[in-house]
């Protein structure tokens, strides 16, 4: 059973009855249309298209926004605050980048001071573990003649 239903077409502009139009006859007499014919069609000339704003359209657009000075305040307190987020984090790394110094970096000078052996040798034993407290003229190593 083939279904009866009418199709509506509402609302629609100057060209688009004149597309549709011409479809509909091409379609019952069982010619194509010639491109002329469909561009010719669509062919509307642009001063039939309105292109301002109706007081309707100009009403309901304006009820949605917010007073200018609002804007203004918000705009200000937002970049603001997204100023500050970017300045503290930027910030945060420079002052790293001078307040910190990276282990790997460091140079610690001390005083070179160098003790002659008594005589010539190699060390066979040392005494004192290293980073213990020496006294004056504690013996620290020993030394053997090969």
């Amino acid at each position: 059973m083939i279904d009866q239903t009418l199709w509506a077409f509402e609302g629609l502009t100057g060209r688009q009855r004149k597309a549709l139009g011409l479809f509909y006859r091409n379609l019952m007499t069982g010619k194509m249309a010639a491109t002329d014919a469909v561009i010719t069609a669509l062919d509307t000339p642009v001063d039939l298209i309105p292109m301002g704003e109706t007081a309707q359209e100009k009403a309901a657009g304006l009820a949605k926004v917010e007073p200018r000075a609002l804007r203004v305040v918000w705009n200000i307190v937002y970049y603001a605050r997204l100023m500050a987020v970017v300045g503290g984090y930027l910030g945060a790394l420079i002052w790293k980048r001078l307040d910190h110094v990276a282990l790997s970096n460091v140079r610690d000078r001390a005083p070179l001071v160098e003790i002659a052996a008594p005589a010539n040798g190699f060390v066979a034993e040392t005494l004192v573990p290293a980073g213990a407290p020496i006294a004056a003229g504690a013996e620290l190593l020993r030394l053997t003649d090969p």
